[in-house]
């Protein structure tokens, strides 16, 4: 056990080795928080819980692979389950699928198969591109989905001529979907939070299975999220949810940050654990980020330290416009580079792919290399695309959108 012990702070310890009951990891970054999370499953497995009984949930399926891999490197254990929601999601959808009245092969639509959808839908439905476009359809569906509502429930909700007839689109979007055998991302977690919220059967299954539930960013959980982890916790109210109110990133996709900032009113005999000391940061760093954090109105207090030395002042310099501030970027760099600094070693980062113009024009003024690392996804690949539209096919003959591309 020493040995899952030894290399952590007090913090840690204490996050690692909670036993029965809610807990709550407020993990500032930096702070060793997947070293946490994978010592923690760790640490249950050999106080006798068993692989089954446990569900990690991450927010990528890269995290998910790499808590995975540092539990195993511990504890060799087959069967564990650590999944993101959605294929955790998947995963509840197929096992019961007869309940739902889905085949087990149904389809899972990407986003172009969704925006090909709705514009077949808004086609039926006689609505001009001009006046709605299926962007806008598949941006309204998912906003409803994630706070758990479905057509019938749209329409009561909406107000206006475009909400209604939103929600109209919506629910002819859902009849092509059930017709084709499919269902899209978000409702891989409606469908799964209606199922364990309608039938108590399945619900109670999971319930009795599920001993540990340990969610991953919490601050960045939806509402359907949150009743899911509540859900398949309530069993045993072993939930342990990791995360930090100011790193909440993605409210513009519904992530509602009360989910964290309130746990402790959903669980009041929660336990709380601060990780706090920082092992990525200069002080300098730390500093200005606490600063400038402590202005948000909702958050957990916590104060971050570091070892570290103090490190280079942080500088703000601040433009005329994208065209100067490409230019003082690419003079910054020129910089470095002339004092012997590699240029694998600088890295610019922008908010929004189009403010990379500017500083790509100033770098070949100057002739600096650089590379841009973005592109398209291996499955967005327009061929890859193509081939996996048969195999779709192969699976489910009466996926409307498959046999389109085929």
């Amino acid at each position: 056990m020493d040995d899952l012990l030894a290399d952590l702070n007090d913090a840690q310890r204490r996050a690692v080795t909670h036993g029965e009951g809610p807990l709550l990891i407020v993990a500032g970054p930096g702070s060793g928080k997947t070293r946490v999370v994978s010592r923690r499953v760790a640490w249950l497995l050999r106080q006798g819980a068993r692989p089954r009984e446990i569900l990690a949930v991450t927010f990528t399926n890269k995290a998910a692979a790499e808590l995975k891999e540092r539990v195993q490197r511990i504890v060799p254990a087959g069967g564990l389950w650590v999944a993101t929601f959605h294929s955790a999601c998947a995963r509840i959808l197929r096992d019961n699928h007869a309940a739902l009245g889905y085949s087990s092969s149904f389809t899972i639509y990407d986003e172009e198969d969704r925006r090909r959808t709705a514009g077949r839908v808004l086609r039926e439905l006689g609505v001009p591109s001009e006046r709605l476009r299926p962007a806008a359809l598949v941006k309204a569906v998912s906003a409803w989905k994630s706070a758990g509502l479905d057509p019938a429930e749209a329409a009561k909700a909406s107000w206006g001529p475009r909400e209604e007839e939103l929600a109209k689109a919506y629910a002819r979007y859902e009849q092509v979907l059930r017709e084709a055998g499919s269902m899209d991302f978000d409702d891989l977690l409606l469908k799964t939070h209606r199922l364990l919220e309608t039938n108590a059967e399945v619900l109670g299954a999971y319930r009795r299975r599920l001993r540990f539930v340990l969610v991953d960013e919490y601050q960045d959980t939806n509402r359907i999220q949150f009743l899911l982890a509540r859900a398949l916790a309530s069993g045993s109210r072993n939930l342990c949810a990791t995360g930090d109110p100011d790193q909440s990133i993605y409210g513009w996709r519904g992530a509602d940050i009360r989910n964290i900032l309130d746990f402790r009113e959903h669980y009041p005999d929660a336990a709380v654990v601060r990780l706090e000391s920082n092992y990525r940061s200069t002080r300098r760093i730390l500093d200005a980020a606490g600063r400038l954090i402590s202005r948000n109105r909702e958050r957990h207090e916590k104060d971050l330290l570091t070892d570290a030395p103090a490190g280079d002042e942080v500088r703000v310099t601040v433009h005329d416009g994208a065209d100067e501030e490409g230019e003082g970027v690419a003079a910054e760099i020129a910089e470095l580079l002339s004092g012997g600094m590699a240029a694998s070693d600088v890295a610019v980062l922008y908010r929004v792919n189009s403010r990379s113009r500017a500083v790509e024009l100033a770098l070949r003024r100057r002739g600096i290399p650089y590379q841009v690392l973005r592109g398209v996804e291996f499955f967005q690949r327009a061929e890859v695309k193509d081939l996996v539209a048969w195999l779709r096919l192969l699976g489910n003959p009466r996926d409307a959108e498959a046999l389109s591309r085929a």
